[in-house]
């Protein structure tokens, strides 16, 4: 399903100069919910509980409204993103003509009151997302009834909770949920789905994380009567299965072409709980909401998985790049399509200095993170939420440049063959760094000898030094002779016995990422790590002299292994990767 280079997103990448990877192809005009979304999809979430991103304030005056949803989309348009998850559901109730549920009370601030004129905020979010080329998905929150504790007091007279309250069920927190247990419940929200997708020209149905809100539920009374002779948490991981696979065949049966997802918390279950589990240790979808999401995706019974991988890149408990590569790992084989979901919130709401989530770090992150998912041949990657990034001047700008869709100069005829490492090879060739040869080709997939790695490197670093002396191979006739010169007088090469440095001898993947050690750490920009045989499958191949170097940039996220978690050590770098290292390494520089 995709192809996982064994260069990683450094810290080079948090630079906020960076350009984006190339994005294949460009979404047609006049979109039609019939036509299925097949490029990168460039998501952000638009919540509308508490009136979070819409609308500003109680309203229902159509002028207000009308603009309000234009100027989302008129941002998420010049922000490069093409797709909308629109809550449309916070708590049953809706923001669109429902013969089901009642008008939400974050719409116009009384439930059951609709906007005046008859104006459907989802028709014409629609109408003004296709307008701009945006797909729009219509999200809903499947069994929260209630928001915040008490809130019951505001429902309308034709609320399906206060019409049926034997579905409900009041938890621990004070907030009211479906009974995912009964049927009932089952058949509620689906016909609320299906309601959605038979009337409206939705580009999907999503769904968020909210299943059961944790392990004390009362809904024993169910469980007795529909148990089965199951357990009681075999049961619950039952009953939310059966909904998503109810959803799946009923709004498929409507449209073959609508995308169906989810986006749950971002752990399925840590591995030290639950065989073939994450290297994380944080709360788990698997146990604490019964939502088994790793046999969602291994059944087919979803289009789009979105994690909610909110937390940062090597943040001990719930490590992005652990979690990224899990979710990768198993969408690997499946039709389902992974679209990690990031925290723009964090980058925009963070007021700790100390936080790798402030400022400019903030910002930085997120790119990384956006970065991380074109490296690893994601289907994308959203947003949470768009009232974060419209508000971060910064994260707004980043975001932007990383989606410009406007393809470089085809300076090499087969940069789309390695479009990972495309805006690499550009940047390098666009700096008098990197050639290609006489027939106007690259060659990403050919090999790179140490004389030119060494050489790109001494260029791309702009480090200057004077020497007095080389290798005894290397001739000063030589187009290297003067960067082998002075990389030998920094100490960032080392020859190979009697003063020989090979440098027409193919470099490995070893001794690349020693030298490439040897300059950041010579620079400050690296911290020493200890190299555990465990890191890759192949670890023990690593040689001695190269362990402090491979574990130190894996660390920082420098490079990582291929999809059979082996580094191959011994192997060859290509063109390309050795490309892509280079300018990340220029970028930390900056």
């Amino acid at each position: 399903m995709r192809k996982i280079n064994f260069l990683k997103l450094t810290a080079a990448a948090l630079s906020l100069t960076f350009m984006m990877y190339f994005l294949i192809g460009a979404i047609k005009p006049d979109l039609a919910a019939a036509e299925t979304q097949t490029d990168e999809i460039r998501a952000t979430w638009v919540a509308t509980v508490f009136g979070l991103d819409f609308p500003s304030g109680y309203s229902s005056d159509e002028a207000v409204l009308k603009e309000k949803i234009d100027d989302i989309m008129d941002d998420c348009m010049e922000a490069g993103l093409n797709t909308v998850f629109f809550q449309v559901r916070p708590a049953s109730d809706a923001f669109y003509k429902s013969d089901i549920f009642p008008w939400s009370k974050y719409l116009t601030g009384t439930q059951g009151k609709a906007p005046k004129g008859g104006f459907d905020p989802l028709e014409y979010a629609i109408s003004s997302a296709h307008k701009r080329n945006i797909f729009l998905h219509a999200w809903i929150n499947p069994y929260r009834v209630t928001v915040s504790a008490g809130e019951e007091k505001d429902f309308s007279s034709d609320n399906p909770a206060l019409l049926h309250k034997e579905y409900t069920v009041t938890h621990t927190d004070g907030k009211i949920y479906y009974n995912p247990g009964l049927p009932e419940v089952s058949d509620l929200i689906v016909s609320g789905a299906v309601e959605i997708a038979e009337n409206y020209d939705v580009d999907g149905i999503h769904l968020d994380d909210y299943f059961y809100p944790g392990g004390d539920f009362a809904d024993e009374e169910a469980f007795k009567k529909y148990g089965n002779g199951k357990s009681l948490d075999d049961w619950r991981r039952h009953n939310v299965t059966n909904l998503i696979r109810t959803l799946n065949e009923e709004i498929h049966k409507i449209n073959p072409s609508l995308t169906f997802s989810v986006s749950p918390a971002g752990i399925w279950a840590n591995k030290d709980n639950m065989e073939g589990g994450s290297a994380t240790a944080g709360a788990e979808t698997y146990f604490d909401s019964y939502a088994d999401t790793r046999l969602w995706i291994k059944e087919n019974l979803i289009d789009m998985i979105l994690p909610q991988i909110y937390w940062h890149r090597g943040f001990e408990i719930a490590d992005f790049n652990i979690l990224s590569s899990w979710w990768a790992d198993t969408v690997e084989g499946t039709n389902v399509r992974l679209c990690p979901g990031i925290a723009a919130y964090r980058a925009s709401d963070t007021t700790d200095s100390t936080s790798p989530w402030y400022g400019e770090k903030g910002i930085a992150e997120i790119a990384a993170q956006i970065d991380l998912s074109r490296l690893h041949k994601m289907s994308g990657y959203a947003l949470y939420r768009y009232g974060s990034l419209a508000s971060n001047k910064g994260l707004f700008e980043i975001t932007q440049k990383m989606n410009k869709t406007d393809e470089p100069s085809d300076i090499f005829t087969d940069l789309n063959s390695f479009s990972w490492a495309k805006e690499a090879i550009t940047s390098l060739y666009e700096k008098g760094i990197v050639k290609g040869y006489e027939d106007k080709s690259f060659g990403g997939g050919n090999t790179v000898t140490r004389a030119d790695f060494t050489l790109m490197l001494i260029r791309a670093t702009e480090k200057e030094t004077e020497f007095t002396e080389n290798f005894a191979d290397v001739n000063e006739k030589d187009y290297f002779y003067k960067e082998i010169g002075m990389a030998k007088a920094l100490n960032l090469i080392s020859g190979l016995g009697e003063n020989a440095f090979a440098p027409r001898n193919k470099i490995s993947r070893q001794d690349m990422a020693v030298i490439a050690y040897r300059y950041l750490s010579s620079e400050g920009l690296i911290e020493k790590e200890d190299f555990n045989d465990d890191l890759f499958a192949d670890g023990e191949e690593v040689k001695d002299y190269a362990r402090e170097a491979v574990a130190s940039l894996v660390d920082a996220g420098i490079i990582n292994g291929y999809e059979d978690n082996t580094f191959r050590p011994n192997g060859n770098a290509t063109r390309a990767e050795t490309a892509v290292i280079i300018y990340r390494m220029t970028n930390l520089i900056k």
